[in-house]
């Protein structure tokens, strides 16, 4: 995903998450999981049941999938999805959720509602790579930094008007 600012000018009016898919790479890892298409994994928290799109997951010291904080990934009936012997899970066993009202929460999650399973397919390893697309986020800070600079020279502008302005009022002979 990847956070949008919406601009006026002169300010920032909100932030707002991409959720469209990013691009799969592979990794060859078998725990690295990526979503080809719509949809989350479900991984269960300290503070609930949570939706991501990370799929960068590790086997946990009780044999279940977890991700890098040590959540369980859930399958596709919010039960712990178990690894086997090989160090290996199917891609039928974990859960690809459809979500409504998704809402970022921390740095890879999201909460909202499940709404049944996703179309997405599960893809095993490859990882989605960020959505970030590199060009567009240059082409956008070098606009700001133009719209700073003439903002700028406005303000070196009417500086420069004031003073002499100033010493022009100084000089009449009254």
């Amino acid at each position: 995903t990847e956070a949008h600012l919406r601009r006026m000018p002169g300010r920032i009016a909100g932030q707002t998450t991409d959720l469209r898919p990013g691009d799969i790479k592979g990794t060859d890892e078998p725990l690295d999981l990526a979503i080809r298409g719509e949809g989350f994994f479900l991984v269960r928290t300290p503070q609930g049941e949570r939706f991501t799109r990370n799929g960068q997951f590790t086997a946990l010291a009780d044999g279940t999938l977890g991700d890098a904080r040590g959540n369980q990934v859930l399958g596709p009936a919010r039960r712990p999805v178990q690894v086997r012997a090989d160090g290996t899970v199917p891609a039928s066993a974990v859960g690809v959720f459809a979500v409504t009202g998704a809402t970022k929460e921390g740095e890879n999650f999201f909460t909202g509602q499940a709404a049944g399973a996703a179309t997405g397919e599960v893809v095993t390893g490859a990882l989605e790579t960020s959505g970030v697309q590199p060009a567009r986020t240059m082409v956008d800070m070098l606009a700001s930094l133009r719209a700073f600079e003439a903002g700028q020279r406005a303000i070196t502008t009417i500086d420069e008007t004031l003073r002499l302005s100033s010493q022009q009022v100084g000089s009449l002979n009254g």
